[in-house]
């Protein structure tokens, strides 16, 4: 039994000829693959539409540190729009953070003069953000870092705007109630994915030697809930 995609991403199942000795883990083709070179294979499972769990998060700064002198990270996922995009989003944030790189952009206004309504979700203000800035010292900076890597490598950019794509396909769905359902977690996890840059962002310019991103979320854990709660309300 296997499965495959269309240019559009959807699966089917078909019925394929195999010997035992083609079938083979990731682990097993990236060491042929990679015999004899200077490079390391690292899996990190990380559920589709999901952002990466805090302890998947370390893993993915641990293996981006290995580079920081001159090497390079490569991300592979089945589709390469979310888990791949996320993975090198927080790879730009630690190599800038290793190679002590500020952001190339001012940080965001005050609370004060934020934009409301479509605007502030137009820019990625949306209320579980604004609740990240109220509460982080530091948290403009942090920000702005996540807006700098986004706008600096061409791939990423969606990761800022994807989230207001999904909210008006939320909109456009209101009627039908699996579609509406659909959306709805489509753009939670657009939102979500934007968050957890900021919390990567926010760990890695305040970070203590030592210290891992688990435990920062621990340490913070009433002020992400407060995030999530606040989720895609402007």
């Amino acid at each position: 039994d296997s499965a495959d995609d269309t240019a559009q991403g959807q699966l089917f199942g078909y019925w394929a000829s195999v010997r035992p000795d083609e079938v083979q883990t990731p682990k097993e083709i990236a060491a042929r693959a990679l015999a004899g070179r200077k490079a390391v294979y690292s899996r990190v499972p990380i559920a589709n539409d999901h952002s990466p769990e805090n302890r998947d998060i370390d893993l993915l700064l641990s293996a981006t540190a290995q580079a920081a002198n001159g090497g390079a990270v490569i991300f592979i996922d089945r589709m390469g729009y979310g888990r791949a995009t996320t993975a090198s989003a927080i790879a730009c944030l630690s190599l800038r953070s290793l190679n002590k790189v500020g952001p190339a952009v001012p940080p965001p206004p005050p609370a004060s003069v934020l934009p409301k309504g479509r605007e502030a979700l137009e820019k990625g203000l949306f209320a579980s953000v604004l609740e990240f800035r109220s509460h982080f010292e530091g948290g403009d900076a942090s920000l702005a870092s996540v807006e700098d890597v986004c706008g600096r490598v061409g791939a990423l950019v969606d990761i800022q705007k994807a989230p207001l794509a999904a909210l008006q396909n939320l909109a456009d769905a209101k009627q039908d109630a699996v579609k509406g359902a659909k959306a709805q977690r489509q753009a939670l996890w657009l939102v979500d994915r934007w968050t957890c840059l900021l919390l990567v962002a926010q760990f890695l310019n305040s970070r203590e030697e030592g210290a891992t991103f688990e435990s920062f979320a621990d340490a913070n854990k009433d002020i992400i809930d407060r995030m999530d709660a606040a989720g895609l309300n402007v």
